[in-house]
């Protein structure tokens, strides 16, 4: 079986999470999976840069009506494929895995010499271990052309998609800023007030951070799903510098303020994209348990939501006030 190349399409959110995409030999078309020998492969590099001009959409070839797979960690990747459908007549199979078990079925099935999938989405942390891997096709070169849409989008997220040679082995659909959401209904019984200027001013240092977090939990509530929510924001300087790890102050205060919204139990210990957290953006939910968290407790699989609540029902109940997120 003949293993198909993967080029990479990156989608970047303030994380930066990236999507890649595979040809197949004779027979995938192009767009956001183009196959090598499809001449629609502008249309995939259009729909990569909602963080600039998109108008090349417009001009997408038609395909060849094969079928393409897409693997991603959200369901966004369905409104792209349904749209691709109607450009250029392609199906397109949209498959949505948890994230914890991502990583390791894509590695799985590529390594494997699986035909599927024809388009992977990844976060940039996995990108260099699926370069290394060579998986992904090498877009500077046509039908690709990756380099037409260089100055379209940001540049050090163009630049994640590039591996160690300099290759651009992905390209991104957009990027967006990071911010703290809070829930205005908690604001306004809470704080008195839920205007964006005032709730601002809650967050406006880690000490500050902790504070706000017991003011909430002596209300009943939680500040943060998980103690990972202010991760966007714990520094951007070089992790090496001359080839040195480069460990600066801001991202020990981070670290500080984890264990410190950890220790005094001021998060619902619901780990991020796990099922509790996406649950309490709407309402309340169960204050986890360090073994929960940590997977130690294996009766509790906060991946399900069908065996969740189930599995959860007796314990505590809070609703939490705030996200840190890209937007």
């Amino acid at each position: 079986m003949k293993l198909k190349k993967v080029l990479s399409v990156m989608l970047a959110t303030a994380m930066v999470f990236s999507m890649t995409a595979c040809g197949g030999g004779d027979s995938a078309s192009s767009g956001d999976g183009a196959a090598s020998d499809s001449g629609a492969a502008e249309s995939g590099a259009a729909d990569a840069g909602d963080a600039g001009d998109t108008s090349a959409a417009d001009e997408t070839p038609a395909s060849s009506g094969d079928k393409l797979v897409v693997w991603t960690l959200a369901k966004d990747l369905e409104q792209f494929a349904e749209y691709y459908k109607e450009k250029t007549g392609t199906d397109v199979e949209t498959v949505v895995i948890e994230p914890a078990n991502y990583v390791t079925k894509v590695q799985t099935a590529l390594n494997g010499g699986q035909k599927e999938p024809d388009i992977i989405v990844g976060e940039p942390q996995m990108l260099e271990d699926f370069y290394d891997a060579g998986y992904f096709e090498d877009l500077n070169q046509a039908p690709y052309n990756a380099q037409d849409y260089a100055d379209q989008i940001v540049d050090y997220v163009w630049d994640v998609g590039q591996d160690a040679d300099g290759i651009q082995r992905a390209i991104s659909y957009q990027i967006t800023p990071a911010g703290i959401y809070y829930r205005r209904d908690i604001a306004q019984t809470v704080f008195g007030t839920d205007d964006p200027n005032e709730i601002g001013q809650l967050f406006a240092d880690y000490p500050t951070i902790m504070e706000t977090a017991q003011e909430l939990k002596d209300a009943g509530y939680r500040i943060f799903a998980s103690d990972a929510e202010i991760n966007y924001f714990s520094g951007d300087s070089a992790w090496v510098i001359d080839g040195v790890l480069n460990v600066d102050q801001g991202r020990k205060d981070y670290q500080d303020l984890c264990i410190y919204l950890y220790q005094d139990d001021l998060t619902a210990y619901a780990n991020q994209w796990s099922t509790p957290w996406y649950q309490a953006m709407a309402g309340e939910v169960p204050i986890l348990t360090a073994d929960i968290q940590n997977y130690a407790d294996d009766s509790v699989d906060v991946w399900n939501a069908e065996t969740f609540a189930e599995a959860t029902k007796d314990l505590d109940k809070t609703e939490v006030f705030a996200y840190g997120l890209p937007s």
